[in-house]
């Protein structure tokens, strides 16, 4: 089973005042930007879609989809859950924002763990690949005391273990041009946070590597196999490899430079594409016509 969490399942135990609170940290990933005067916030990386999870037992006080201001600021929040969490001492409110997907409606009562949305970057983030969390603690209104996570709750482990290529190979690595070919891999992330996706990368002759696929992976830990299929248009050189990418944004090439080329090392392969000759052409030039 992947770690859903930091630790699994884990309660982590945050003391405010008088009484204990259990929580559970609300997504799994790296930490982009602490909390400051100017940021009442963290900033969490995890790739795309990630799932963000309630950090204790509450009920959706409020949910936007598709803001550009929050609370009356300028500040593009986003997709974002307002969470309220009535039976801690002191009350407390958690925010969610830059989602992808809300997953929750309002006045929804969730419990500590559940799913209330997927990790995005809407709203006001930094290009495209602006992929994060933000991630707020209030107490006594949802405009209260901001409280930094990493100071009161200390759950946060990142995770520092790369997803590993198990397998790699490219069968047939001749053929004709419209011919498929497969792409076969096993990936594993033993001890991580859990496998994210696997990318298909290719290059030719002409064009450096890009991404030209991807399987999106549930989070289990591994190893898991799965293929690719390609059928180029262009007759040529091709080479091709594979990325994998764990929850946690850690990810490995084919060739585990990652890890130390362990535990085993595969070069991008290198597939021929040729050219059909039609066999009515073959035949006007074929000399025993002539004989």
């Amino acid at each position: 089973m992947a770690k859903k969490y930091c630790i699994i399942f884990a309660l982590i135990v945050l003391c405010l005042s008088f009484s204990c609170v259990a929580m559970v940290p609300p997504v799994y990933g790296t930490v982009q930007e602490g909390f400051s005067s100017e940021h009442e916030a963290i900033d969490i990386f995890a790739p795309l879609d990630t799932p963000v999870y309630a950090a204790a037992d509450g009920v959706v006080e409020e949910i936007r989809i598709g803001s550009y201001r929050y609370d009356g600021d300028a500040y593009g929040a986003g997709n974002y859950v307002v969470l309220r969490h009535q039976n801690l001492n002191p009350e407390l409110w958690t925010k969610y924002l830059h989602l992808n997907q809300v997953l929750v409606t309002s006045d929804e009562s969730v419990s500590a763990g559940q799913q209330v949305g997927t990790i995005g970057n809407t709203g006001n983030t930094i290009g495209p690949t602006g992929y994060h969390l933000h991630f707020e603690i209030r107490e006594g209104s949802r405009q209260g005391t901001s409280i930094d996570p990493l100071r009161y709750i200390n759950f946060y482990i990142l995770d520092s273990t790369h997803p590993t290529v198990q397998a790699f190979q490219v069968t047939p690595q001749s053929l004709a041009r419209g011919e498929l070919f497969i792409i076969e891999y096993s990936v594993s992330d033993t001890g991580g946070s859990g496998l994210n996706r696997v990318e298909l990368w290719r290059k030719d002759e002409r064009d450096d590597w890009q991404e030209i696929e991807r399987d999106t992976l549930a989070g289990e830990n591994g190893p898991l196999s799965g293929s690719f299929t390609d059928s180029p248009s262009v007759s040529g050189k091709y080479w091709y490899g594979v990325h994998v990418v764990d929850n946690a944004g850690n990810w490995n090439d084919e060739k585990n430079s990652n890890t130390n080329k362990q535990p085993s090392s595969f070069e991008p392969v290198e597939v021929e594409v040729n050219e059909v000759v039609s066999t009515t052409i073959w035949r006007l030039l074929n000399p025993a016509d002539f004989l």
